[in-house]
């Protein structure tokens, strides 16, 4: 589940908790896969791609075989950086 605060999605306390993600950052400062795609104009394969090649590196994967991953905003930050310098 998701809440909008401050104009960005970010995960619900909740969930952040039972993750102990909490610990890592603020809960404003962590994003979804999704939420890492659509800010960096890309698809979540991309993402996928980029994450097996080493381009970018997630702070967090939800445990489980099909759980998801976590990405620091600085992370995402620094990629969108990058890809302006080398389009």
């Amino acid at each position: 589940m998701r809440v909008q605060e401050g104009g960005a999605y970010s995960l619900t306390r909740d969930l952040c908790k039972a993750q102990n993600l909490c610990m890592l950052q603020p809960l404003t400062d962590l994003l979804t896969k999704s939420e890492a795609a659509e800010y960096l104009g890309v698809d979540t394969s991309t993402i996928s791609r980029w994450l097996t090649q080493g381009k970018i590196t997630a702070a967090k994967k939800i445990p489980g075989r099909s759980g998801g991953y976590i990405f620091d905003r600085a992370e995402i930050l620094r990629v969108a950086a990058e890809r302006k310098e080398n389009p």
